[in-house]
Formats: C-alpha cells, structure tokens, sequence
C-alpha cells in the first residue's frame, strides 16, 4: 500500500481506494492536514465504502462531504484507467464525471484512485450545547445558524424523550473566527431561551464522534448507515429539491428543505419512542434520520406513510426499474 501523495500548494491528496480511512487522517494528521470530516461508523471505515456508496452521515457543514471534496478520479481497467479525471476545477475539467461514479456502488467501473481536497487541521475549536424546548425549535435554530453565515464543523440534534431537543455544535478555525461564530450561535440561542449545557460535556460526546487523532468513532452513528442495495442514495445539493426518503437497515432517512421539517416532525411528535436526528446540515435544508429499528411493521408502515404526506413525495424507480425512495422537485 502506498502512502497519500500529497499536493500543499493546492492542498489536495491523492490516495489509493484500498486504504483505510484511518490511515489516510492519521498520515495527514502528522504533516498538519485534515480530511474535515469522520466516517458515520466505527466498522465501516473504507475510503472505497464510503465514495461508491455514497455514505450518509459524514458530511461537515464546514468542509463539505466526501464526494464534495473528491476534485480528481481514477476508474479501475488494468495497467491504464478507464477513466481517469483531471485534479481542477470542474468549470476547466470537462464533464463532471463524480455524478457517475460516486454513489454508483462500481456499476461502471470500480474506483482505483482519488484525489480528496483536504484543510488544514483545526487548531481553535469551540464546543456547545443547548436543550431547545421542541425539535422544532432546535431547526430553527440550525436554520437561522447557517442562514447568517454561523457555519460550525459539526452540528447534531438529537430528540429527548421529554418532547425537547438537544443540539450539540463544534466550531473550527482562526484563532479569531471560531470564538467570534461561537459567540454569535450562543447570543442566537439564548434569544429564544434554550438551555446551556456544559461544554465539557458537549466536548466528551463529540470525542467519541469525531476524534482528533485519526482514529475511527468509537461508536457507530447508526444515522450513517449506508441503503439498502438497490436504492439510490443521492446526496445532491440542489436547492430545489424539497425532500427525498431513502432507507437504510432499519433507519429511514429524509432529505428535506428547512421550510418541509415543520410538517415533518410533527408526524413524529405523537411517537415519543421513536429516536431521530437532524444531521448533514446544509445551507438549504439537512438530513432527517429516524431509527426505525425498534419500531413494530405497522407503525414503520404507517411513519412512513405520514413522512410522505408531508413531504408531498411521490414514488420514482431507479435506472434499473428498482424502488429509489421518493422525490419531489419544486
């Protein structure tokens, strides 16, 4: 196995899809570099995993998600590539060939080689927690956040069984901007009187989630599962996509604008012990994941169901004429 090849004037790293993500952070973590973001489970660490199958649950609000910060890729086919992309923008490379082979589980070919964007390992960081009186609450709260530029490394709301919401933010960066981002999302919540919680608490959480050394989590995020085979899991970043569910095992994921996750968490207020998270936080909107796990066929049927009349999501089928979830464009 080779190690990454390293670009610091344009800060890119080429690496072979064979490694771990392990040992690529921890090769740039000696040189001062970062991926920016964590694989979503403990057990599922392959580079070659998480960019053919499009792994939710990794994304940065700060750094983007994997397949964003993929600029170059190699497509297997022996002593030459099939297919092989130049490392520039996208605006000077021709077609975008990301949209094809990223997600496509190595349908058209599998994935050899790829050039990541990588940052520069945080130095300041600034952990915070608020308990918001509803989830709905907690949204808004991650809306406003990146509607005014507050952008945090890492942001997650989770559902308390008491009707509340926790959210738990990381801001990374300059010495001067992360205080400055942690300060202005503090005075946002104290404004609609969400609770503090202990930062140290906060930073405990967080290291399991998201370790500073290189190491995998040391516990799975179960919203980071990947779909079932044979749905797609299309993490696009269009704006004017309103809401898409996809299944995982056992967890139901929903992609969906701010102005949808209203109507949304109000189907699931009535269930008090079904456990969900807001996550993949974007400009636009973010990722719902609700664990369906512990949940009796019916009442998954019947969630289900109600997440789609509150989306207004009508069915599709994939290219090979599988189920894909639902979609609906506005």
């Amino acid at each position: 196995m080779s190690d990454p090849v390293i670009d610091h004037e344009s800060l890119t790293c080429r690496v072979a899809l064979d490694v771990s993500w392990m040992s690529v952070e921890g090769f740039l973590r000696q040189v001062g570099l970062t991926l920016g973001w964590t694989p979503p489970l403990a057990r599922e660490t392959s580079l070659r995993r998480i960019l053919e199958a499009r792994i939710g649950g990794s994304r940065s609000p700060l750094y983007g998600d994997p397949a964003a910060c993929v600029v170059g890729l190699e497509v297997g086919g022996g002593a030459e590539p099939l297919r092989k992309t130049l490392a520039v923008p996208r605006s000077a490379s021709g077609p975008d060939y990301r949209a094809l082979y990223l997600g496509a589980r190595g349908r058209f070919g599998p994935l050899e080689h790829v050039t990541l964007r990588v940052f520069p390992a945080p130095k300041n960081k600034a952990d915070l927690g608020f308990l918001f009186p509803s989830p709905i609450a907690g949204v808004s709260f991650l809306a406003r956040l990146m509607h005014r530029g507050i952008v945090p490394a890492f942001a997650l709301l989770e559902n308390a069984d008491t009707g509340k919401a926790v959210v738990r933010l990381r801001f990374e960066g300059g010495k001067a901007l992360t205080p400055a981002r942690a300060s202005a999302a503090q005075r946002l919540a104290d404004a609609v009187d969400a609770r503090r919680i202990d930062p140290a608490l906060v930073t405990d959480f967080l290291r399991t989630l998201i370790p500073d050394d290189g190491r995998a989590p040391s516990h799975d995020r179960w919203w980071g599962s990947p779909p079932e085979a044979g749905v797609a899991d299309d993490s696009g970043e269009s704006a004017s996509t309103s809401a898409a569910l996809r299944w995982a095992p056992g967890v139901l994921r929903v992609d969906a604008r701010w102005d949808d996750f209203p109507a949304l968490l109000s189907v699931l207020r009535p269930h008090h012990d079904v456990d969900y998270r807001v996550v993949d936080i974007r400009h636009h909107g973010a990722a719902l994941f609700v664990d369906a796990r512990g949940m009796s066929m019916t009442l998954r049927e019947l969630v289900l169901s109600s997440l789609r009349d509150a989306g207004g999501l009508v069915p599709l089928e994939g290219i090979d004429g599988t189920p894909m979830g639902a979609r609906v464009f506005g």
